[in-house]
């Protein structure tokens, strides 16, 4: 089980656990905060469950750099991946207040949110154990973020790219 722990005072700590590699979950406060459940391991489509509400995040288009997030057949994000690791969060009624999720440092391994005036909201990074062959993902996030269910979405959008993401790397590293 895993709990909030304060980093800072202005921080805290959620935890993420993967199981059959194809669910993730949020856990804040020893409580479930969200899941995300993709229907294949390599799949780019997903259920997003957070609290009694199902969103639908489905790839766009032949290349699938565009993805929409919906809600009873109305689309409430829209996501657009580009080739250098960036990916923009925006509401379609909204496009000036959009999010970015970005690498951070040189090697990529951790990932931050920022929103429109590049103030960063949260840093996701994940480590892997060769002892019980599982990653882990962390999640530190300013101590008011994620306080409504938009912010709770958006957390949970900012996973499904960090995954596509890190599954983008090991492919280019793989193919060389």
């Amino acid at each position: 089980m895993f709990y909030i722990s304060d980093l800072k005072n202005d921080m805290k700590q959620l935890d993420v656990t993967l199981s059959h590699n194809r669910d993730f979950v949020v856990w804040h406060k020893g409580q479930e905060l969200g899941r995300q459940r993709f229907p294949k391991w390599n799949s780019q489509r997903a259920e997003i469950y957070l609290g009694k509400d199902v969103y639908l995040l489905e790839p766009k288009g032949f290349w699938q750099a565009t993805q929409d997030v919906s809600i009873h057949g109305k689309v409430v994000l829209q996501i657009s991946t580009k080739w250098n690791g960036f990916a923009r969060i925006e509401r379609p009624e909204e496009p000036n207040r959009y999010f970015i999720i970005k690498p951070k440092g040189f090697f990529k391994q951790e990932y931050i949110l920022t929103n429109h005036t590049s103030q960063v909201l949260m840093e996701i990074n994940s480590r892997f154990s060769f002892k019980n062959f599982k990653t882990t993902y962390t999640i530190n996030c300013n101590a008011d973020f994620g306080a409504t269910s938009f912010e709770e979405l958006l957390i949970m959008v900012a996973i499904h790219c960090y995954r596509m993401a890190q599954r983008a790397a090991a492919a280019a590293s793989a193919s060389q």
